[in-house]
């Protein structure tokens, strides 16, 4: 083979590899196209609180099917200005409806997820394996059967938006472990979309005051 036939032959496997990796690009992209529509998010106005939290309902089992999950809305209606952790939390709302759980009351600083949003200022709540967070951080919570019943536990604040103080929190609960990155990244941002939005829901529906 002369050295003009082994630099044709080489720039052939050049434009194989080339055109193949083009292929391969195309496949992703149109594998992410996918995910984007499965993962799209609509829009959120005019809903109820309960619409809100319905719809993050279906989004979740769309990323993780066929899993129990529970969210509540839970608002601060005892607050201690002294001693900001004995603030007392009632859950209000919740998704699918538990009327025997409504209305149950809870202090911060017996639960980790609210203390740490509540007292340490986190962004939010956020453990897939409950578990194993618990071996390492004691992880507490007042429901004494939570950590038999769920695996992932999920907790946003609600805030007033001019004053930027909590008045309560988003919160999901889950038997399943939610280990879909570009699903919790897609949860994410639908949370916070949602959340941004209860406020003024919450104040329309009487449900909190100013």
């Amino acid at each position: 083979m002369t050295i003009m036939n082994t630099i044709e032959l080489l720039d052939f496997i050049t434009l194989v590899f080339t055109f193949l990796c083009l292929i391969s690009s195309i496949i992703e992209t149109m594998k992410m196209k996918k995910k984007v529509k499965l993962y799209k998010i609509e829009s959120l106005d005019n809903l109820s609180a309960e619409e809100y939290l319905k719809n993050l309902y279906y989004k979740i089992n769309e990323i993780y099917p066929k899993t129990n999950t529970r969210i509540s809305i839970k608002i601060i209606e005892e607050k201690n200005l002294e001693y900001p952790e004995n603030s007392k939390v009632v859950t209000r709302i919740s998704y699918p409806n538990y009327p025997e759980t409504n209305n149950t009351s809870y202090t911060i600083q017996k639960n980790t997820d609210l203390q740490s949003l509540y007292i340490n200022n986190k962004e939010y709540f956020w453990v897939s394996n409950l578990k194993e967070f618990n071996s390492f951080n004691q992880y507490s919570n007042e429901n004494q059967d939570f950590l038999k019943k769920w695996n992932t536990c999920i907790v946003y604040p609600i805030k007033e938006k001019m004053e930027n103080n909590i008045i309560g929190f988003l919160t999901i609960s889950s038997q399943k472990e939610f280990n879909n990155v570009k699903g919790n990244k897609f949860l994410m941002k639908y949370i916070e979309n949602i959340t941004d939005k209860l406020y003024e829901i919450l104040l329309k529906e009487d449900k909190i005051q100013k």
